[in-house]
């Protein structure tokens, strides 16, 4: 498994969930809450939706940012 890691401090919990739930018909990820990131973990061959994962999740906490 591959791992995103988010610092607590900049990426809310909450969206991450979010993200987690809108992308679940195309990565196959799992969460983990571990000291001082919340973790994304992924199969190696879908690394390429991964890193558009990445990208939504930091649109998402910008657009909340801004809210």
């Amino acid at each position: 498994m591959n791992t995103i890691k988010f610092n607590k401090q900049l990426y809310p919990k909450e969206i991450i969930l979010q993200c987690i739930n809108d992308y679940n018909k195309h990565l196959h990820a799992e969460f983990e809450d571990i000291n001082d990131y919340l973790l994304v973990k992924h199969p190696p061959e879908e690394q390429k939706i991964a890193l558009e994962f990445g990208n939504y999740v930091l649109a998402m906490v910008r657009a909340n940012a801004r809210s």
